[in-house]
């Protein structure tokens, strides 16, 4: 955390502490609950990398709203890694003008 010159005020570490664990928790349930529903391990282990890797790209770090198709979007909404990722965001830019330029120049983030 600190060497890679996140902020250093305490209150701030906690919060990114804290978000990291119910990232963790959250993390946690989905994969019990994916066990719980399938019949199989086999299945399990087919389903829930498929799941966890459209969650991430929903999240907004790989791909940003309009790239994502219409009928995926929706997960956007149930993604707990997204909720996560901006709250990062949020902790560490929060109240500083922060903005990120896709590679044809247009902003794609604010914070």
């Amino acid at each position: 955390y600190f060497m890679s010159g996140m902020s250093s005020d305490p209150t701030t570490f906690f919060t990114y502490f804290f978000i990291c664990q119910m990232l963790v928790w959250a993390s946690i349930g989905f994969f019990l609950m994916i066990s719980a529903v399938c019949p199989t391990v086999d299945l399990a282990n087919l389903i829930a990398p498929v799941i966890f890797v459209i969650f991430f790209l929903v999240t907004g770090f790989f791909l940003t709203d309009d790239a994502i198709p219409d009928w995926i979007r929706w997960t956007k909404y149930i993604s707990f890694t997204k909720y996560a990722w901006w709250s990062f965001m949020i902790n560490q830019a929060g109240g500083q003008m922060v903005s990120a330029l896709g590679p044809d120049g247009n902003e794609v983030a604010r914070v």
